[in-house]
């Protein structure tokens, strides 16, 4: 699996570096990689075209995003698998993926996460303003669960649930978890600051929207 993201220094694999409090303007960004595996990153697909830039390569192109602090985008290329999609009301699809020998494990996060973003909707009554939600369980994933803006990052460990082995304890954490995580698809992402010192104004918000879902 390969993981990029922009941000500091150590976290660009993609693009030229901006300051992680940095706006970016908008603009698109494509992938190229081998052919049938899953490209994943903020916006939507716009198309894919096939053996390019060589032979048994795809271009898969992204729409073009909207602006953002750069320490939010972030691009997978991997072999996960995801159930099918849920459709939101507002007209956007909610998917969640993992590992192929995990991905039944993952129906609990999606009718959790498609619920809890429903709600924002509500509550907010501020629109998502991307074309596509995403989450996703990465193996021995170092931070934890990160808000990247429309492709949402978890360690298996908090997104993860089976109801066959999992502990009500399990259920509660990664419920807690993906609400926090969703809840920075407004508060932090589209109220970003330029100052370190305020994350925690941004990830005490997300606690009290936990509480509240």
């Amino acid at each position: 699996m390969f993981r990029g993201g922009l941000g500091v220094p150590k976290k660009a694999t993609m693009a030229p570096i901006l300051s992680d409090t940095e706006v970016g303007g908008g603009g698109r960004r494509d992938i190229q990689t081998d052919h049938g595996l899953m490209c994943g990153g903020l916006m939507s697909f716009q198309g894919e075209v096939s053996d390019s830039p060589a032979p048994g390569l795809t271009t898969v192109e992204f729409r073009t995003s909207v602006p953002m602090v750069t320490y939010l985008t972030c691009f997978i290329v991997s072999d996960f698998q995801r159930l099918p999609p849920v459709n939101i009301s507002q007209g956007f699809p909610f998917s969640v993926y993992s590992t192929p020998a995990q991905v039944n494990k993952t129906a609990y996060a999606l009718e959790l996460g498609s619920k809890v973003t429903e709600y924002y909707i509500d509550y907010f009554n501020i629109p998502y303003p991307l074309p596509k939600l995403d989450m996703i369980a990465i193996p021995d994933f170092v931070s934890g669960a990160m808000e990247h803006w429309g492709l949402v990052t978890f360690r298996e460990t908090l997104m993860l649930y089976d109801p066959n082995i999992s502990s009500t304890a399990n259920q509660q954490r990664v419920a807690l978890v993906v609400a926090h995580e969703l809840a920075h698809m407004w508060f932090g992402n589209l109220n970003w600051t330029a100052h370190d010192g305020e994350v925690e104004f941004r990830t005490s918000v997300g606690y009290t929207e936990d509480v509240l879902s």
